[in-house]
C-alpha cells in the first residue's frame, strides 16, 4: 500500500514539474516594420487636381521608424501602371537611442495622379512601403484600384 501512495506522489510531483515547466515564450516585436492599409480615399479622383490620402497601420520592434532629416525618403508609393515612385518623409517616431516597440497610425497624402494613356477613366493600383533607418525593408501592401478620371 506504501508503494502505491509513492507511486501516486511520484506520478503527481512530475505532472507539477511539466505542467509548471512550460512558460508561454513572449516573442518580442520584429525590428522589421510591418505595414497594413486602413483606407485609402476618395476611391475616384479627377486627373491632375484631386489628391489621394493613404492611411496606414505601422509596428516597429526597435522603434527606428522615420526620420529628423528633412532629406531622407522612407515612404514609397508606386503607381503600378507605370512604375513610378513617390517617396516621401514619414517623420521620427521614437527618440534617438530608444529602442522601443512603437505602433501606430499614419497618412501619406499623394497631391495628384495623371492620366497615362490616351483614353478616359483608368484604373491605378499603388504598392507602399517603408523604410527603417537601420535600413529595414517592411512588407508591400497593395491598394485597392482608384478610378482617375478625365477633368
Amino acid at each position: 500500500m506504501m508503494k502505491s501512495y509513492f507511486s501516486i506522489l511520484v506520478v503527481l510531483a512530475m505532472v507539477g514539474v511539466t505542467a509548471c515547466s512550460h512558460v508561454d515564450e513572449i516573442t518580442p516585436p520584429s525590428e522589421v516594420p510591418e505595414i497594413s492599409l486602413i483606407s485609402v480615399s476618395p476611391s475616384t479622383v479627377k486627373a491632375y487636381e484631386d489628391e489621394i490620402v493613404f492611411m496606414i497601420e505601422y509596428t516597429d520592434g526597435d522603434g527606428d521608424l522615420g526620420s529628423n532629416d528633412d532629406t531622407d525618403r522612407n515612404v514609397f508609393v508606386e503607381d503600378n501602371r507605370i512604375g513610378v515612385v513617390h517617396s516621401f518623409r514619414l517623420q521620427q517616431l521614437a527618440p534617438d537611442g530608444a529602442v522601443i516597440p512603437i505602433t501606430g497610425v499614419f497618412d501619406i497624402i499623394l497631391p495628384n495622379t495623371i492620366l497615362t494613356g490616351g483614353s478616359g477613366d483608368e484604373k491605378v493600383v499603388f504598392t507602399i512601403h517603408v523604410v527603417d533607418r537601420a535600413g529595414h525593408e517592411s512588407n508591400v501592401i497593395e491598394t485597392p484600384e482608384i478610378t482617375v478620371k478625365q477633368n
